[in-house]
């Protein structure tokens, strides 16, 4: 090879890294758009801290019974799976977690699995912008900002090909950048290899609503629920007609109170250690007559792993070194 050749080739390499590297690191526009709300979002959000943190410190006499989200759901002192969720949220923030949309679970540093229909606007005809999208993650509290909170922006939005409403309701963000993993605050949730068994005990998390069309909690909260047959799922008629492949439904059959809502979406059905389900919908939240319905993740496991994957930075890559190769045969 002559000089000529090899520093072609060396051009080409070096010009394949860098775009790997500034593929994470590109700004998003959404910065520009929140210096339209910074001062009155410091404001609020500073009064709205002490607010929080009073409320904190206040002792309840009857916190130990008290119910509080998801839908029917319990408040662990400590929460050992708030580390695995995070916080989807839009940019136009009036004070820190008011623009919350969804949850989603952590799979590994750089995405995050959830729902489809997060990602799309109220008429679910047009989806979301990346560029204006925000994940928030290590902060059990979705209003008060820590030491521990990560923000980070969404690079890539991979949704199911098929999705339609209900249907195949998943989706994978891409981050800008790469999660900073400590398993205290931030962990990564490994998806189930199995497919799940009715009976089978689970819990799911998030900042849903106490009611439908209700308030959102501050707090993270879980609610325990089991994998249902598919012939208690089609017991209402509403859900039957709703239906379709690569779902499954969970319900406490003790209490059909508890269930996941409003804000709940896209969070994850966590059983043995293992992701199983994406909070999908509902019939209502909490209804005595429904369960509520979760996006099967091991029926999508092949979706989520060949897009969880780094192949398109590989990939960029093999293409450039190919029209390396075709530049030196060409001199």
């Amino acid at each position: 090879m002559t000089t000529r050749k090899f520093i072609v080739l060396l051009f080409f390499i070096l010009h394949c890294n860098e775009k790997s590297v500034m593929s994470n690191t590109v700004e998003q526009p959404s910065s520009r758009l929140r210096n339209i709300f910074k001062i009155q979002k410091e404001n609020k959000f500073n009064s709205y801290r002490a607010r929080v943190k009073s409320m904190r410190n206040r002792k309840d006499d009857n916190d130990e019974g008290f119910h509080f989200l998801v839908t029917g759901g319990y408040r662990p002192e400590v929460n050992e799976l708030a580390k695995y969720v995070v916080s989807i949220r839009t940019p136009a923030e009036m004070y820190f977690g008011d623009s919350h949309i969804c949850g989603g679970t952590i799979i590994s540093r750089d995405t995050i699995l959830t729902a489809a229909h997060c990602l799309y606007d109220r008429k679910e005809k047009v989806q979301r912008n990346p560029k204006y999208l925000t994940v928030v993650a290590g902060t059990p509290g979705r209003l008060l900002k820590t030491d521990q909170t990560q923000e980070m922006e969404v690079r890539i939005i991979i949704c199911h090909p098929r999705y339609s409403r209900q249907k195949h309701d998943v989706a994978l963000l891409k981050l800008v950048g790469k999660l900073q993993i400590d398993n205290e605050f931030v962990g990564i949730m490994n998806i189930t290899g199995k497919p799940p068994k009715a009976g089978l005990p689970c819990t799911t998390a998030g900042w849903g609503a106490l009611f439908k069309d209700g308030p959102l909690p501050d707090i993270i909260t879980n609610g325990d629920v089991q994998i249902q047959a598919m012939s208690k799922c089609r017991e209402n008629e509403d859900a039957r007609r709703l239906m379709s492949v690569g779902m499954i439904c969970a319900g406490n059959p003790h209490n059909r109170e508890i269930d996941a809502c409003n804000g709940d979406s896209g969070g994850p059905l966590i059983c043995e250690n293992k992701l199983v389900g994406i909070v999908s919908w509902g019939v209502g939240c909490g209804r005595k007559d429904s369960y509520g319905f979760y996006t099967d993740v091991y029926y999508y496991k092949k979706f989520i792993d060949d897009n969880a994957a780094t192949q398109a930075k590989v990939m960029q890559c093999w293409y450039y070194l190919l029209l390396v190769l075709l530049a030196i045969c060409l001199l």
